[in-house]
């Protein structure tokens, strides 16, 4: 993948001069076997040939970014990407309100009956040289958050009470990512922004949503590619203009997931494995018998993506005259049976379909 990702820059156009430099830097900080589970093998890339240039040059440079933008900008993303480009072991650094410095650098703990120095993630990442991504640091307070200052800025250490001063390793890098704006989050204090190089991440346009679509699914026609990306790209303008609160979609799938735990595909899904969305609808359909009498089996339909937090796969099912949306869950379950490679079992529930 590392090789991968050294080719993918290049079809992005990033100048060769980078690429050599950044190969540099791998030849002359090799990973460790130890911390060869920690370099991302990346499932998603990030396209903008832009943004790429800043933070490669950055970071050769020796500094540390932070990546602001709205959500759904490829934040997280890129910072997984530099890691794999780097060929770096990566610490994932959640910051939320509470956050103080025993949870980024350490604390004392007990081992074994004798009192011991339990190492936090970025004491691990500067110690091993690896690339740590602080995740949403504007959740954190200041005052916490200013135990950084001395690892992210020239003195490059850790200064951890009644323990040896730990050096920062030279391949190590932070990447903050923030959002402005979001509940509990606050301004970052001059003197932790200014350890930075900050990035504005511009939001995805057209033809990254279809280089994006054409990665995962190498299939599918252009012209639906095309009508996704501007499907999403109508939805996200819309959300920028208040014209759909992001509330309602968040209620929206939070309904859908309900309708697999506690509505009406329940009896099919409420115990399965992976956590799903779906819709379920029955449209009413008569007929009229011999006899003139009105008869008849509604339409079902049934929709759902999975898993829920990170779709993968997405399934739609019509059946004409087909009684209820709800029972077309059941049709699903080998599906997504055998995407996802499930050895579970389940107990199928008969039905009848007696309209005519």
């Amino acid at each position: 993948m590392q090789t991968d990702m050294i080719e993918f820059l290049r079809r992005e156009g990033i100048s060769e001069n980078i690429l050599s430099r950044v190969e540099d830097f791998r030849r002359e900080y090799p990973s460790n076997s130890e911390d060869g589970c920690r370099i991302p093998r990346p499932k998603f890339l990030y396209y903008g040939r832009d943004v790429w240039q800043k933070a490669l040059t950055a970071l050769l440079a020796g500094e540390n970014l932070l990546l602001v933008g709205p959500k759904a900008t490829g934040k997280n993303v890129l910072a997984e990407n530099l890691a794999a480009v780097f060929a770096r072991p990566e610490w994932d650094i959640s910051f939320y309100l509470n956050t103080d410095a025993s949870t980024l650098i350490g604390a004392d703990t007990f081992r074994a009956g004798n009192v011991c120095f339990r190492e936090g993630p970025v004491y691990k990442c500067a110690k091993h040289g690896g690339f740590g991504v602080l995740d949403e640091i504007n959740m954190a307070k200041n005052e916490a958050l200013a135990v950084l200052h001395a690892t992210l800025d020239f003195r490059r250490a850790i200064d951890v009470p009644g323990y040896e001063r730990v050096e920062v390793d030279p391949a190590a890098r932070f990447i903050g990512t923030m959002n402005y704006g979001y509940a509990g989050t606050r301004e970052l204090n001059e003197a932790l922004t200014s350890r930075f190089v900050v990035i504005q991440m511009p939001s995805i346009d057209q033809d990254g949503l279809v280089r994006l679509l054409g990665d995962e699914f190498p299939t599918l026609e252009k012209k639906y590619k095309e009508q996704f990306a501007q499907l999403f790209l109508d939805l996200q303008k819309k959300c920028e203009n208040a014209e759909i609160s992001e509330k309602a979609l968040t209620a929206l799938d939070q309904g859908m997931r309900m309708t697999g735990t506690i509505g009406t595909a329940e009896q099919y899904l409420k115990d399965y494995p992976i956590p799903i969305a779906c819709k379920t609808g029955t449209a009413q359909w008569q007929g009229t018998t011999s006899t003139g009498s009105f008869s008849g089996s509604d339409n079902a339909s049934f929709v759902l993506y999975a898993p829920a937090d990170d779709p993968e796969i997405a399934i739609a099912v019509y059946i004409e005259r087909g009684s209820q949306g709800g029972n077309l869950a059941n049709v699903c379950i080998p599906i997504l049976d055998a995407y996802f490679s499930s050895s579970t079992k389940y107990e199928t529930i008969a039905t009848e379909n007696i309209a005519y």
